[in-house]
């Protein structure tokens, strides 16, 4: 884990049709040669006898070419972590490899081939990092977010699970969203709702180590929190921030 302190928002080879139609034709044309020959001289035309072979029209043995897309070689012969199936995140292609330190820089992975291919995470990755070499934020939709842990249905509900988890608790508004968020000064979630239906339509987290699947800092679902008009007042829990007003 990297610590980002510096987080801010054969060779055969197959005949084609003309080949396969030279090669049915030349074979027609002797088994008529040999009929003709049995009729004129009444000696049948065994191995020994006449009839030629067909022509070999296949063409010359040559290698196959390699796939347009390959697996690298692993990083490491080292199989800590187990094995893994990784992602090209260009093509998306899936690779499996004998442990976590053999997997190739910047591809998420999975414990899985399943995983690897049908899973949503990883789709879209934001924010690369130069001086770290990785990407700070995975971008997905609400929905894959929910398959992988209980959405909240209301304000409310998130806000009283938020509580109960000890950590410092802000509540934040504006731009038409109303959110609630935790954080302990090293990892951190929340929850946007819509601010006149009450529906949720965002969520997010967050951690000072990159973490799996996607190796990234931040993991942003629907729709973000941005609001420069946005105020925000604390809810419960230890307060952080000692300007921050308490909610009313």
């Amino acid at each position: 884990m990297i610590s980002n302190r510096r987080r801010a928002g054969s060779s055969f080879r197959p005949l084609h049709g003309v080949a396969w139609v030279a090669l049915l034709l030349g074979a027609c044309a002797n088994a008529e040669d040999a009929a003709r020959g049995v009729v004129d001289s009444g000696v049948s035309s065994g191995p020994a006898g006449g009839a030629s072979e067909p022509p070999d029209t296949a063409e010359p043995s040559a290698p196959r070419m390699p796939p347009a897309t390959q697996c690298p070689a692993p990083k490491s012969p080292l199989t800590s972590g187990g094995p893994q199936w990784a992602r090209d995140p260009q093509s998306g292609v899936c690779c499996e490899y004998p442990g976590i330190p053999g997997v190739p820089d910047l591809w998420p992975y999975f414990p899985t081939r399943d995983a690897c291919e049908n899973e949503c995470r990883c789709s879209q990755l934001d924010d690369f990092i130069e001086d770290v070499g990785l990407f700070n934020t995975e971008r997905t939709s609400l929905e894959c977010r929910c398959t992988s842990v209980t959405c909240p249905a209301t304000f409310e509900e998130a806000s009283a699970a938020l509580c109960a988890g000890g950590a410092s608790v802000v509540r934040f508004e504006g731009c038409g969203m109303i959110g609630v968020g935790d954080s302990n000064g090293y990892f951190g979630q929340g929850w946007v709702f819509d601010g006149a239906g009450g529906a949720l339509v965002g969520a997010y987290s967050f951690t000072d180590v990159n973490s799996d699947p996607c190796q990234t800092y931040e993991w942003v679902a629907g729709r973000e929190f941005v609001c420069e008009t946005a105020s925000e007042c604390h809810l419960c829990g230890p307060r952080l921030v000692s300007t921050r007003p308490d909610c009313a």
